[in-house]
């Protein structure tokens, strides 16, 4: 990746015949700034501090698109609203198809789903095996409004949503 940065303020001073200040036309000029491929340009400190390569790695992920994923930021099994055609990289739709291994026969097949595979397996009493070509199948929220769990306040159940 390269980055061109020009200052905002261009300097109308000439430059000294001291090589060794530092001259106006180096404000002036454009900088160039390169850095290998699938890293960001930023302060990784927690305060102010130098600008350095940062590497895709520890929960962040540059997809070819150029788009960042903060992977880890939720756990497996997250739902989140989302509007498009297709869903994000590296996300499903909850849409009642079926994940398992490359040999399941699943709707979504292959090692990529097997944390995803064993969250569900394990929220429905356990039972599939990934090794065993076995699959589990997706939620369907297709047509559906999410509502929390009931009875994690001081509300009674009857005082939250109750009918369709």
């Amino acid at each position: 990746m390269t980055l061109s940065v020009r200052h905002g303020f261009t300097s109308p001073v000439a430059d000294d015949s001291d090589p060794a200040k530092v001259q106006p036309s180096h404000w002036n000029a454009e900088h160039v700034i390169s850095s290998a491929a699938k890293r960001l340009v930023g302060n990784p400190a927690t305060s102010a501090g130098v600008v350095a390569e940062i590497a895709i790695g520890a929960g962040l992920e540059l997809t070819d698109a150029g788009v960042l994923n903060v992977a880890l930021a939720l756990p497996v099994g997250a739902l989140i609203d989302y509007f498009g055609a297709a869903a994000p990289a590296g996300w499903l739709f909850a849409a009642g198809e079926t994940i398992g291994n490359a040999f399941s026969g699943a709707t979504y097949a292959g090692a990529e789903y097997e944390a995803l595979f064993t969250h569900l397996n394990a929220m429905a009493g356990g039972g599939a095996i990934f090794a065993n070509d076995d699959v589990v199948t997706l939620p369907d929220a297709r047509g559906r409004v999410l509502v929390g769990l009931d009875g994690m306040g001081a509300l009674a159940a009857a005082e939250r949503v109750t009918t369709a």
